[in-house]
C-alpha cells in the first residue's frame, strides 16, 4: 500500500522562494554585488554570531505552570537543570556536580520506605541578572511547586517530595515519604530565583503564574539571556557572559516563529534562516530539501527520538464506542493485526522509521533483557477476522462487522489532529480496518479542541498520535492513579481511562526499584502484561529531522524534544 507524495510542498516552497526573491534588494545592473561600503574580509571574520532558528511552535512562557511548554527550544537556551536529558534519554549532570548514586550516598533509601537525595551544584554559578544561585533557590522551587493553592504540572511529583534543607550554598536535600525511581531526574526543580519572585509569591501568591518574569522578563541560568520577545513574531537571545560553563560560542539566537511548516521549508531554503528542528520539518519536506541541497554543504539529518507513533483508544465504558468491542481486549489485537505497520511506516516515512512493538526502542539499553518478553502482532487480517468472530463479531451481508448479541455495527471514531504525520496516516488506517469490516469514520482535532484535555479524553473512539516512551517507564502512562479526571483537572498521565489491576502492581513496583537488574526484570513482567492486554498500539518509532545550513555547528541530534540539551555547544561558522 504504496502512495506516492505530492508536488504540492514543493509548489508552495517555489512560491515562497519567489516571494523571498522579490522582496531581496537587487543589484544595480551592470555592477558588482559588493557594497562599496562592505567591510574587507578581515573585518567579515570578526563579524557577531547570529544564529536564526525556525521554530514552528512558541513556548507560553519559561514557567511549569503550563504543559505546553514542554518540547520547545527557548527553556533550554536560557536556562539551565541540575540535570539535562540527551538524545538517547540519559540524564546527565547539569548545574548539579555529579548525578544520584546509591554507591556515592547521595541517594539513599530507608528502612520504612522513605528516601532521601543530596544534590551538589556547581559552584559560582550566576544567575544573568549577576546574584547568585544557591540551595536556597531550589528550597524556594520547591516550595512553590507543592503549594496546593498553585496548580502546575509538576504537582504530582512534589507531592512525594516531604521535606527539604539547605545545609550550605551548594548543598540541597530532599526527603522523600515514599521511594521514587525518578528521583535523579530532578523533577520538579526547574530552579526559580527567590530573590526576583519570594516577594511576590509572600503577597499575592495567585498571581505568581502570570509574573512577567516567566515571560518577557525571564532570567535564567541557561547560555543565552532573553533580551526581546515579540510573541507571535520572534524571541531574541543573548549570549550570557557570566555562563558558569564558560564563554558561549554565538552572540546573538534568534528564534523565529514560522507556524507553517511550508513556510519554514521555505524559509530554509532561502537562506533567511540557519536552520529548522523537530517538531516542525517533517520528514517529507525535508527528504525535498535534501535532494534540493545535493551537492551543498547544507545538512539535512535524521534521527529516532524516544517517541513512539502510537493509536490511543478509549477505555471509559460510559464514552468508549462500540462499547462491546474497544473494551475487549481480543478486538483490540484483532484491531492491531489488521495493520500492516511496515507498510504503513514506509509510506509516511520513507523507510526511516523503524517499526515499534512496544514503549522499548530497538537501540535501548534495556531491549536485549526484555526482547523476549514482548508479545508480537504481525500483520494477519485472518487472524484478526478469527478474534473478531470469537468476541461475537461477524460480518454482515455488506461486509460490515456485525455484534451477535447487541446488532451494532462495528462502526468508530478515528481522531488525529490537523498536522502531519495524521493527515496521511488517517486514511491508510482506514482503509486497512474496512478490509476486515469495520467502520472507521475519520474526525480531525483542531488546534484549541486538542488543548482542552477533558474534551481529549472524553472522546469516543480512537486516537492518532504520539507519545514518548518515558509516559511508560516513569510516568504511569498506564496507571489507573494516573487516569485523567476532575480530581486532577484532566492532567493525569493516563489520559483515556486505561485500568488492570496487574499493571498497576507492576508500575507500583517499578516508581521504588532503583537497582538495575531488579528493574529489568520488573519491566519484563510489565511488558508481558501490559503489551499483551493490547494496552495501546504502537506503530513505529518517529523520525525527526534536523535542517540547516552548513555554516551551523553542533546542533545534529534529531529528536522531539532533546535536541537542544547541548545548546550551549552550538555554533556558526
Amino acid at each position: 500500500m504504496r502512495r506516492m507524495a505530492g508536488n504540492g510542498t514543493l509548489i508552495l516552497i517555489a512560491l515562497w522562494l519567489a516571494l523571498l526573491s522579490a522582496c531581496a534588494p537587487q543589484p544595480a545592473p551592470g555592477r558588482s554585488t559588493q557594497s562599496a561600503s562592505q567591510p574587507p574580509a578581515s573585518a567579515q571574520a570578526t563579524a557577531p554570531k547570529v544564529l536564526t532558528l525556525g521554530v514552528l511552535k512558541e513556548n507560553p512562557s519559561f514557567g511549569d505552570f503550563d504543559s505546553s511548554t514542554s518540547g520547545v527550544i527557548a527553556p533550554d537556551l536560557a536556562h539551565n537543570l541540575l540535570v539535562v536529558r540527551n538524545q538517547v534519554g540519559a540524564y546527565l549532570p547539569q548545574l548539579a556536580t555529579e548525578q544520584l548514586s546509591v554507591e556515592r550516598g547521595t541517594w539513599r533509601l530507608n528502612a520504612d520506605g522513605t528516601m532521601d537525595t543530596t544534590w551538589k551544584i556547581q559552584p559560582n554559578v550566576t544567575w544573568q541578572d549577576g546574584s547568585p544561585f544557591t540551595s536556597d533557590d531550589l528550597v524556594f522551587t520547591y516550595t512553590v511547586y507543592r503549594d496546593p493553592e498553585l496548580p502546575s504540572t509538576v504537582a504530582s511529583m512534589m507531592q512525594r517530595m516531604e521535606s527539604v534543607s539547605a545545609p550550605d550554598p551548594t548543598t540541597f536535600v530532599v526527603h522523600w515519604s515514599v521511594a521514587d525511581v525518578k528521583a535523579d531526574q530532578a523533577p520538579g526543580l526547574r530552579p526559580l530565583p527567590r530573590h526576583l519572585l519570594e516577594e511576590t509569591y509572600r503577597a499575592d501568591k495567585h498571581s505568581l503564574p502570570n509574573n512577567p518574569y516567566f515571560t518577557t522578563e525571564f532570567v535564567g541560568l541557561g547560555p543565552y539571556r532573553l533580551v526581546k520577545w515579540d510573541t507571535g513574531v520572534q524571541m531574541t537571545l543573548t549570549r550570557n557572559e557570566g555562563y558558569y560553563r564558560g564563554r558561549p560560542p554565538l552572540d546573538t539566537v534568534v528564534l523565529r516563529f514560522i507556524g507553517d511548516p511550508n513556510a519554514l521549508a521555505a524559509n530554509l531554503l532561502a537562506g533567511a534562516i540557519d536552520m529548522a528542528t523537530s517538531p516542525g520539518i517533517g520528514v517529507e519536506d525535508a527528504l525535498q530539501i535534501k535532494q534540493q541541497w545535493e551537492g551543498t554543504a547544507n545538512r539535512v539529518v535524521f534521527g529516532t527520538g524516544d517517541s513512539i507513533n502510537w493509536l490511543q483508544f478509549q477505555q471509559r465504558a460510559e464514552y468508549a464506542q462500540p462499547r462491546s468491542a474497544l473494551l475487549n481486549r481480543d478486538v483490540r489485537e484483532a484491531l492491531y493485526r489488521s495493520l500492516d505497520r511496515a507498510a504503513i511506516a514506509d509510506v509516511i516515512t520513507h523507510g526511516l522509521a523503524p517499526l515499534a512493538d512496544s514503549w522499548v526502542s530497538p537501540g535501548d539499553p534495556l531491549r536485549p533483557a526484555v526482547e523476549s518478553a514482548i508479545p508480537q502482532y504481525p500483520y494477519d487480517p485472518g487472524r484478526a477476522q478469527q478474534l473478531f468472530t470469537a468476541a461475537g463479531w461477524t460480518r454482515g451481508t455488506d461486509g460490515v462487522l456485525v455484534n451477535a448479541q447487541t446488532g451494532e455495527t462495528f462502526a468508530l471514531e478515528l481522531w488525529g489532529q490537523q498536522q502531519q504525520p495524521d493527515i496521511r496516516e488517517q486514511p491508510i488506517i482506514a482503509d486497512y480496518w474496512k478490509a476486515v469490516g469495520v467502520q472507521a469514520g475519520q474526525q480531525t482535532m483542531s488546534n484549541n479542541a486538542s488543548g482542552d484535555r477533558e474534551y481529549d479524553a472524553t472522546r469516543p473512539g480512537i486516537r492518532v498520535g504520539s507519545i514518548g516512551n518515558y509516559r511508560f517507564s516513569y510516568d504511569n502512562a498506564l496507571s489507573t492513579k494516573e487516569v485523567a479526571g476532575q480530581a486532577n483537572r484532566w492532567n493525569g498521565r493516563n489520559k483515556y481511562g486505561y485500568s488492570n489491576p496487574a499493571v498497576d502492581a507492576l508500575v507500583d513496583k517499578l516508581n521504588v526499584t532503583i537497582d538495575s537488574r531488579s528493574r529489568a526484570t520488573l519491566m519484563r513482567d510489565y511488558l508481558q502484561t501490559a503489551m499483551g492486554d493490547v494496552a495501546f498500539m504502537p506503530i513505529y518509532w518517529e523520525v525527526y529531522s534536523i535542517v540547516s545550513q552548513g555554516s551551523v555547528k553542533g546542533a545534529f541530534n534529531p529528536s522531539k524534544t532533546d535536541m537542544s540539551w547541548n545548546a550551549f555547544e552550538w555554533d556558526k561558522e
